[in-house]
């Protein structure tokens, strides 16, 4: 559920800005992970002797403000310098790739799976970059590539509900894997309700 349902706010606050509705993009995201967290739970049943409680105590934390506040901050400015490089680098790439014309040849690439998605094959490298590098830190880059291919409204919005439902497939899936039984579990379902929320749209 989380890993389709999370950050809400933010990322649909980038989406609206590249063709969709912020309540539209969310109530699609929330439908979506419960559909697919149900089937995700019907198909994966707990396995034999498996407790429910785990008997570990847990570690203590300081309360202080102060060293609070200090390491949020580090950690805010870590994250910012991260985004800006992720950010700046992925426009960099995608303007080298359309320098030097492989634009149009990794769409060429990307197309057979596009079809297959049901998305327009001139939004592949919207899509890579939503797919991998998630829409926090692609986001500045969908905005502005949005506009400059000249996509229709409504394959703005098929990419962006895909890519709303399936993004981040780097990050997020490192974040998850430790806490879930199988790699299949943190790749295939996301990207199967991807697929199928842009079929049923």
């Amino acid at each position: 559920f989380v890993l389709i349902a999370h950050s809400l706010p933010q990322e649909a606050a980038i989406q609206a800005r590249s063709g969709i509705g912020f309540l539209k993009s969310t109530g699609v995201r929330l439908c979506a992970a419960l559909a697919t967290s149900a089937a995700v739970a019907w198909i994966l049943q707990p396995g034999p002797g498996l407790s429910q409680e785990t008997g570990h105590a847990l570690p203590a934390t300081s309360l202080a403000l102060t060293p609070f506040l200090l390491q949020w901050a580090s950690d805010t400015a870590r994250l910012c310098v991260k985004i800006f490089v992720i950010i700046v680098g992925v426009m960099v790439l995608i303007e080298l790739l359309k320098a030097w014309r492989l634009a149009d040849r990794c769409a060429g690439v990307l197309a057979p799976l596009l079809k297959v998605m049901g998305l327009d094959r001139r939004a592949g490298l919207l899509w890579l970059t939503g797919a991998l590098f998630g829409l926090g830190y692609g986001g500045a880059v969908i905005v502005e590539q949005a506009q400059e291919l000249n996509l229709t409204p409504d394959e703005v919005e098929k990419l962006q509900l895909s890519i709303g439902i399936h993004h981040a497939g780097i990050e997020d899936p490192l974040v998850f894997m430790p806490f879930v039984v199988s790699p299949v579990y943190v790749w295939l379902p996301r990207l199967a309700a991807a697929v199928a929320v842009v079929y049923l749209v």
